[in-house]
């Protein structure tokens, strides 16, 4: 029983890993547009 919640374990880190990379992506590319803005 403890293998399979260790390895359910590591599938929800990777997921919420993934999941906080795509945010980051975002996050830096609406900075990246909210500036273009400013300059422009």
């Amino acid at each position: 029983m403890i293998p399979q919640f260790t390895e359910t374990i590591r599938r929800i880190q990777m997921k919420l890993e993934e999941n906080e990379r795509g945010n980051l992506t975002r996050l830096m590319k609406t900075k990246e547009m909210l500036q273009q803005q400013k300059e422009g």
